[in-house]
């Protein structure tokens, strides 16, 4: 496996960005040993002391603006995000653009509609937030950007549109599989899953892009239309995606990855799972390197670079109905330690309860798409709600088995080291046979 990684120079920056980035203020040294590493020719150490020099000067031009601390508040600022919506109130993350530069969270009324880009005028009161929430008393739109404004009506519409179809309690279901605005469901049903262990299946992620992109690269496939036009086809369909979405976080590094793995035939090179992984990861990093120490970014890494480098060990061509199920597996295997160490919870029947409701969810996802299209969507609703009964009567079935509640570092970290280290060793070993199935293909 070393061999292997030696030869993936993008995953050497990676890791020497992910060690600077930890301990920036001795990432300086590393230039000596750069040179050092040249010297006594291992080139894949200097390239390794390359990613942790570079990490000193990420941490310094990067670093995050302060967070708006509490008190009465008067001044421009810039929304930053789509629109979130939690307890009634649309969310809009700002950056303030007079007086000290400082970040937080915008609370207004849904009629109040935003987007990114936008300026506005406001007044009122920061409460003490780790987010620094502010809830205005007046606002007035200076400028905004009219394709993002369109952008966000759509999302409204679609909203509507679903929840006219399968009624308000349905349509929360669909909205939130589909959309990644769980927001609406009651707070019983919030917590069912979690804690039976497929909240994120509610929230979109790695795995709602991996579905998008199996399911229709499937069928292009099967209709036997060119690679190029493969690919065109799938980058329009994440593209509308992200944007229906609200171009949440999680969804723009999957299709990133998704999108630089697939596309490695364009440049006469093999598709390469990890080195896609790298690339995304660096090129997210060098614009946001903080993320690199939220949990939301390290799940979307661990669970979509796990994906790419199972289905790349398999030599996989074709596209069958059991890869769904194949990757559903993966992506439990990958996410539920790390899942549990950030939020503290060990959910043992968290491995069943994804096994029945994982697929019932990627076809409501799709057919929640589906449903948008006119007269289409009346007919697929009677085909989505069997799926829909069945994903809230395993929910309430499973939320009631025992789960263990732990502090979050109860879980060594070095234990997480291990047991990610052992599955890069999976991906990246030998030939599978019916004696050593981790072996690679």
């Amino acid at each position: 496996m070393a061999r292997e990684l030696k030869a993936r120079p993008l995953f050497l920056i990676l890791a020497g960005l992910l060690f600077g980035l930890t301990f920036p203020s001795i990432s300086w040294l590393f230039c000596l040993g750069i040179g050092a590493a040249i010297i006594y020719r291992q080139t894949w150490l200097a390239v390794v002391c390359f990613g942790v020099f570079i990490a000193g000067f990420l941490s310094l031009w990067r670093t995050p603006a302060s967070i708006l601390g509490p008190g009465d508040f008067s001044g421009r600022v810039a929304i930053h995000s789509f629109p979130n919506f939690y307890k009634g109130k649309n969310l809009y993350a700002f950056e303030s653009l007079s007086g000290e530069h400082t970040t937080g969270i915008l609370r207004v009324e849904p009629s109040v509609s935003l987007s990114p880009g936008t300026v506005v005028e406001v007044a009122g009161h920061a409460n003490d937030t780790r987010s620094g929430s502010l809830t205005p008393s007046s606002l007035r739109v200076i400028s905004s950007y009219r394709l993002l404004d369109w952008l966000v009506i759509i999302q409204r519409r679609a909203i509507d549109r679903t929840n006219e179809l399968f009624g308000r309690e349905d349509g929360s279901w669909v909205t939130a599989l589909t959309f990644n605005f769980p927001s609406d469901l009651s707070s019983e049903e919030k917590s069912d899953l979690r804690f039976n262990g497929t909240y994120h299946m509610v929230s979109a992620s790695g795995m709602h892009v991996w579905v998008i992109a199996f399911a229709l690269h499937g069928l292009l496939r099967s209709l036997g239309l060119g690679r190029h036009w493969q690919l065109l086809a799938v980058f329009l369909l994440l593209l509308a995606y992200c944007s229906i979405t609200g171009f949440h976080a999680p969804t723009l590094r999957a299709a990133m990855m998704w999108l630089i793995a697939s596309s490695a035939y364009l440049f006469r090179r093999s598709p390469d799972g990890l080195s896609a992984l790298s690339l995304s990861a660096l090129l997210w990093l060098f614009f946001v390197p903080s993320d690199a120490f939220t949990a939301g970014f390290q799940l979307s890494y661990i669970v979509s670079g796990s994906l790419l480098l199972w289905f790349e060990r398999l030599r996989f061509e074709g596209y069958k109905s059991r890869h769904l199920f194949e990757a559903s597996f993966i992506a439990m295997l990958a996410s539920e330690p790390l899942a549990s160490w950030w939020f503290g919870q060990m959910i043992f029947i968290a491995p069943v309860s994804n096994l029945l409701i994982e697929l019932p969810s990627q076809a409501v996802m799709i057919l929640g798409f589906l449903c948008l299209i006119p007269l289409v969507g009346n007919v697929l609703v009677y085909v989505a709600k069997p799926l829909i009964w069945w994903m809230k009567w395993t929910t309430q079935l499973t939320a009631g088995f025992p789960l263990l509640l732990m502090n979050r570092y109860a879980l060594p970290p070095f234990v997480l080291v291990l047991y990610y280290a052992f599955l890069l060793w999976v991906f990246l070993g030998q030939t599978p046979t019916l004696r050593n199935p981790f072996r690679k293909a």
